[in-house]
């Protein structure tokens, strides 16, 4: 049954499928003269259309944050500059400018995107992060593919129930362990800036100019720089790279 309702949901947030199936409704309801043909169109709407224009910035959950701080900054494209490493990430516009939705599919599959370009070693990697409600967001440094991916997560956590926190973690052979941790999570459906510091040994998290915590370690010293959610959606944007 769970199949049968997910494959039905697929079916019908297709955009097409959608206004097709809007429109017969408000003909059958047109033609017949039967309002309650309305309920199933007003339900139809608010399962799968206000989601997706929240994303837009049609409907807002939360503020829009202030950006000023990286506004004199070139910023990543997230549609031609990102390589997808796993799941259906979408690139669009909303809330302002340019975001990228970082979708989960259920069982563990998520969307895990890379910044195309070479591996580096230091860099200050600024966002801003939207997290849905229990979603978690690592942005990745240092990181590898060869052999399963290694290097390091600095984690944005917004699970309340138990509660987690944020932290950061290395990933070894696709498994990963808990360099530090936090004492405070991340809260969701707000916009949140965010900076992530690698310098030799050194690790560094803030969220919204304030230090989240920081450890040190010298397993990996180069990698790639990338972004990829777990449990839930999350959504980055005015993502820059120094």
């Amino acid at each position: 049954m769970r199949y049968i309702a997910n494959a039905m949901r697929r079916f019908l947030s297709h955009p097409v499928v959608f206004v097709l199936v809007a429109f017969g409704l408000l003909a059958a309801s047109y033609q017949t003269g039967n309002r309650y043909l309305l309920i199933p169109l007003a339900i139809l709407i608010a399962v799968f259309e206000v989601p997706r224009l929240r994303w837009r910035g049609l409907v807002r959950s939360a503020p829009q944050h202030d950006t000023a701080t990286v506004a004199t900054h070139t910023g990543i494209d997230l549609d031609s500059e990102m390589e997808t490493v796993e799941g259906t990430p979408r690139a669009g516009y909303g809330d302002g400018g340019q975001l990228l939705e970082l979708r989960y599919a259920g069982n563990s599959r998520n969307s895990f995107v890379l910044v195309k370009g070479d591996r580096v070693s230091d860099a200050t990697v600024e966002l801003d992060v939207l997290l849905k409600p229990n979603a978690i967001l690592n942005v990745v440094v240092r990181c590898q593919l060869d052999g399963g991916p290694t290097g390091y997560m600095l984690r944005l956590d917004s699970r309340t129930n138990p509660v987690y926190f944020d932290g950061i973690l290395k990933m070894t052979g696709g498994t990963w362990g808990e360099l530090a941790r936090s004492t405070e999570y991340t809260p969701s459906e707000k916009w949140v800036h965010v900076k992530a510091c690698v310098t030799g040994q050194r690790l560094e998290l803030f969220r919204d100019g304030q230090l989240v915590c920081s450890t040190t370690d010298g397993s990996y010293a180069r990698g790639r720089i990338g972004f990829f959610n777990e449990v839930a959606d999350a959504a980055i944007r005015n993502v820059v790279v120094s």
